[in-house]
């Protein structure tokens, strides 16, 4: 299967009811953003897990990393609520599951090769209901690397960014929207662009807050053989 697997090429999707597909266990649905490969693939995608449910115990031979965007996703290191940034380097292992379900985003078979580095953070200035959100453009940095910068981002009403991204680049929406491209990225729409591509975009009248991934779509590693977990 191969979903946006041009990485030289822009790509956007939008969120959908009918993109959500079923995975292999029961509850668990995934929303594919890009995919190169089967079941086992080099992979972005968004998974909801429904309330009370689980997913098999797996090892992530090619890494995982992981951001809580809804609810509280567990396994049997802890309860990580919304906000909470992983890297699950290749050769970890682990049983998901969740009480009262939860909504996240997966990238499989993307680490660099000898990224070694694993965490569970708390993402700085993540927003939560009822917090107001700064006056001005702010970013806050959660993971970099000589390959890669991870950050979470706000953009005040109608603010426009614009940025060349050497390393290529790749956006969510959280909350709010954003123009770019002609088109409107209300939350949950996905955004990437090439290495060597600019971004121009602006806010919505009520902001928006954005997960970025920056730098890495010149490092990305070959896609996983077929009979590889």
């Amino acid at each position: 299967m191969q979903i946006n697997a041009d990485l030289t090429l822009p790509a956007l999707e939008h969120e959908t009811p009918g993109a959500w597909r079923p995975t292999p266990d029961t509850d668990v649905t995934r929303r594919p953003l890009f995919r190169i490969g089967g079941e086992v693939a080099q992979a972005t995608s968004l998974v909801r897990y429904a309330p009370g449910s689980r997913f098999h115990a797996h090892t992530h031979h090619g890494g995982e990393e992981i951001l809580v965007i809804d609810g509280m996703f567990s396994d049997e290191h802890g309860d990580f609520p919304a906000g909470t940034y992983f890297r699950n380097p290749p050769g970890t292992r682990h049983s998901p599951h969740t009480q009262e379900g939860c909504l996240l985003l997966v990238r499989l078979w993307q680490f660099v090769p000898g990224d070694e580095t694993q965490q569970a953070v708390p993402v700085p200035g993540w927003p939560t209901a009822g917090q107001a959100a700064p006056d001005a453009q702010q970013t806050w940095p959660v993971y970099r690397s000589s390959t890669e910068t991870v950050s979470l981002i706000w953009l005040p009403a109608s603010q426009r960014w614009s940025s060349t991204v050497p390393g290529g680049g790749e956006w969510l929406v959280l909350r709010g929207t954003l123009m770019t491209a002609g088109a409107t990225l209300a939350a949950l729409s996905w955004y990437r662009l090439p290495c060597g591509a600019a971004l121009d975009a602006t806010a919505g009248e009520a902001g928006v807050w954005l997960w970025a991934k920056t730098g890495h779509l010149g490092h990305l590693p070959a896609p996983p053989a077929s009979t590889q977990g």
